[in-house]
């Protein structure tokens, strides 16, 4: 399980929702689709999330931290 920071974006880029949570890594695309019925996404990015010394934060795991940004696909519906 990978745990992570999460947002949402549309296809221009603005913000639509926010998290943090943990899950199995590949499926947050699947996780978002199916809290958000209808919703399309298109791509996911991961960028580990870096301290003030400039290393990586890592979970509890050992695993680096992440922040995954999400884009919906043009002409998706928004989540509600």
């Amino acid at each position: 399980m990978s745990q992570g920071i999460w947002i949402l974006l549309d296809h221009e880029g603005r913000v639509l929702r926010t998290g943090q949570e943990h899950f199995k890594s590949g499926r947050l695309r699947q996780i978002l689709e199916k809290r958000y019925p209808g919703i399309r996404t298109s791509d996911i990015t991961a960028t580990p999330v870096l301290g003030r010394d400039g290393q990586t934060i890592r979970d509890m795991l050992g695993q680096p931290f992440q922040l995954y940004c999400v884009w919906l696909v043009a002409g998706s519906p928004l989540p509600t």
